[in-house]
């Protein structure tokens, strides 16, 4: 159903949203974070009247966007620590190279965290720059 939205609707927001929470769910990271990059896109796309810079900041995305954004984040650096993963040994074998994919994807996009930023931070100056917005604050917490 995602790639059928993802093939009539290439250009909606909601679509690449929608996309981004199923494949969180289903832990498909790889395919979390391309929709997380599409969603930027269009979300950059929509807003650049309004914005001067090139790429989106954490002050200047959606709030369902940030929230995907800190569901991956802490879903791709989680996989260091002893948590419930992958089950089978070729999912486990790949979470290296998606720790790797992601991070090269991350540094070059200005709405993800930095490697050295923690979470927390990151969520903190999210919700520093969107006080006066509910969705963005709802968001944050």
């Amino acid at each position: 159903m995602v790639q059928q939205l993802q093939k009539y609707a290439p250009n909606d927001l909601e679509t690449h949203l929608c996309a981004a929470k199923v494949y969180s769910r289903k832990n498909k990271h790889l395919l979390h974070l391309q929709a997380i990059k599409r969603a930027l896109i269009i979300h950059q796309k929509q807003n650049s009247n309004s914005r001067t810079s090139d790429h989106p900041t954490p002050t200047t995305i959606h709030p369902e966007l940030h929230s995907s954004i800190v569901s991956l984040t802490k879903a791709i650096r989680g996989q260091d620590q002893d948590k419930p993963g992958p089950a089978d040994k070729e999912s486990k074998a790949l979470a290296p190279l998606i720790k790797k994919i992601f991070t090269l994807e991350a540094e070059q996009m200005d709405a993800f965290p930095k490697s050295n930023q923690t979470l927390l931070n990151f969520n903190d100056a999210f919700l520093d720059s969107n006080q006066n917005s509910l969705p963005h604050r709802t968001a944050a917490a």
